[in-house]
């Protein structure tokens, strides 16, 4: 299984993730959205929740990416990175991936992306 199918996971989790939130989403929706079969988010990630994580590190991976690109003053860098844009246009990745973090039962505060 090739780092193609893991890209198609990451790719559909920051999309529903970002509309629906962690718990508005299943691994079948996940699986369809990717074109790929179920079994390998699993194999791939463990858990829904191991895909999230990866989600949020892909936003922020681009999110600082984007930003590398200038050379803006740390304030500004720091305003650009809160407010990167939804990939479908609308609202706020980061915002709207990170909402649900803190209601995952056995995530402890401070326990998503390092």
């Amino acid at each position: 299984m090739g780092s193609n199918v893991k890209l198609k996971l990451i790719d559909a989790a920051v999309t529903l993730f970002g509309q629906y939130g962690l718990y508005g989403v299943t691994t079948l929706e996940l699986a369809k959205k990717s074109q790929v079969i179920e079994g390998s988010l699993y194999r791939l990630f463990l858990t829904r929740e191991k895909l999230y994580d990866a989600a949020i590190e892909s936003v922020v991976r681009m999110t600082t990416d984007a930003l590398a690109q200038f050379a803006l003053d740390p304030i500004h860098r720091r305003s650009e990175r809160t407010g990167y844009p939804h990939p479908d246009g609308r609202g706020c990745s980061t915002v709207a991936l990170s909402s649900d973090a803190g209601g995952r039962p056995s995530a402890p505060a401070g326990s998503g992306v390092r």
